[in-house]
């Protein structure tokens, strides 16, 4: 049998031949014109079907990513807004994807981070304006006395001795006080701005008791109690001792002078802790708010007696910061404040501090 064979034509027909083994050949055949018409026209259906699919799949296509991303848009806008200074735009957040949610997410979270930020640096402005006036305003009235004694003294040409001896020491106190307030900014500064430099192993514990002790000469009717261990740490000397000397100091001029004081010193786990406490008025919980955050004011921690320069938390805060502790204010057992003081002990030295327990008591 031979293979079929197709004869073109008017209309093609399709043959095919048989050997009859007798010398003759079978041959028969059939117009195949229909099939290939039907042929012919499925495939024009099938492209045609084709082209309809493939405009319709990319019609949905494009709707489908247009609304998936259309609050990019809303996103753009929106970041532009902020970029304008608006930081208190509302972000769309009507997303479709979780792509497009999470850029929503990251977004907002920058933008919060950024009015965070904002929020500080005003506040740290209004804080320095509210800074600088106090500065002004406890330098004027000294100054203010300074000048109306010296008036007194320029514009009598006889005055009483005993009014001169008091011009004169006037003159002298406030001369001192401005020049403790000067000198208790120019520290302030150094401490924003100077690393720590200059450090040795001290023992706290004897710096403590050296300026509370003197704290009971002061004030003999004063009960005192210190409880402290050996705690060594690594640290500025001088600073160490200002840091002590401000807070025995700030409980002599703001408390009565039989006030309890309880110290305590310990050091645990590389950390030495010290707690001062007074029986003084304290400070009421908006003043130890201010405190907290670092924002303390001369007008609110100042005691119009005494006359304070307010700076003296401020600066032990600073100094515990610059050894890399901390100064706490808080409400004390015994009524007045407690003062918290952390320092990190020297590393590698800490046998130092396991020292047997000792404890003072003054009644």
């Amino acid at each position: 049998m031979a293979s079929p064979q197709t004869v073109a034509g008017r209309e093609p027909i399709r043959i095919s031949a048989i050997d009859l083994g007798t010398g003759d050949l079978l041959v028969f055949g059939e117009g195949i014109g229909d099939i290939t018409g039907a042929f012919a026209n499925q495939l024009l259906i099938n492209c045609a079907i084709a082209a309809v699919v493939a405009v319709l799949g990319g019609l949905i296509t494009h709707q489908f990513t247009r609304r998936s991303l259309a609050p990019l848009g809303d996103i753009i806008k929106y970041s532009q807004t902020v970029a304008a200074g608006h930081l208190d735009a509302n972000l769309p957040t009507d997303a479709h994807t979780d792509e497009v949610r999470e850029l929503q997410s990251n977004i907002s979270s920058m933008v919060g981070e950024l009015q965070n930020a904002v929020n500080i640096k005003s506040r740290s402005e209004q804080q320095m304006r509210e800074f600088l006036a106090d500065v002004a305003h406890e330098l004027r009235t000294p100054l203010t006395t300074v000048r109306a004694y010296a008036d007194v003294l320029a514009s009598q040409q006889s005055v009483e001795p005993e009014m001169r001896q008091r011009a004169q020491d006037r003159i002298a106190y406030e001369s001192k006080r401005m020049t403790r307030l000067i000198d208790d900014l120019l520290l302030l500064a150094r401490l924003s701005s100077t690393p720590l430099s200059d450090h040795e192993l001290i023992d706290i514990s004897s710096v403590i008791s050296s300026h509370f002790h003197d704290l009971k000469v002061l004030d003999p009717s004063r009960k005192l109690t210190i409880d402290t261990t050996p705690c060594r740490v690594e640290a500025d000397p001088a600073l160490m001792d200002r840091l002590f000397a401000n807070l025995s100091s700030n409980i002599h001029r703001h408390t009565p002078s039989s006030a309890e004081v309880a110290v305590r010193c310990v050091s645990d786990k590389g950390t030495v802790t010290c707690t001062i406490d007074d029986a003084g008025p304290g400070l009421d919980d908006s003043q130890l708010n201010l405190l907290a955050v670092g924002a303390e004011r001369f007008s609110t921690l100042r005691s119009g007696d005494h006359h304070g320069t307010g700076l003296g938390l401020h600066l032990v805060a600073s100094i515990a910061r610059l050894h890399g502790g901390a100064a706490t204010f808080e409400r004390s057992p015994l009524g007045g404040l407690r003062v918290v003081v952390t320092l990190p002990t020297t590393h590698g030295r800490h046998s130092a501090n396991d020292a047997p327990h000792h404890s003072a008591k003054d009644a």
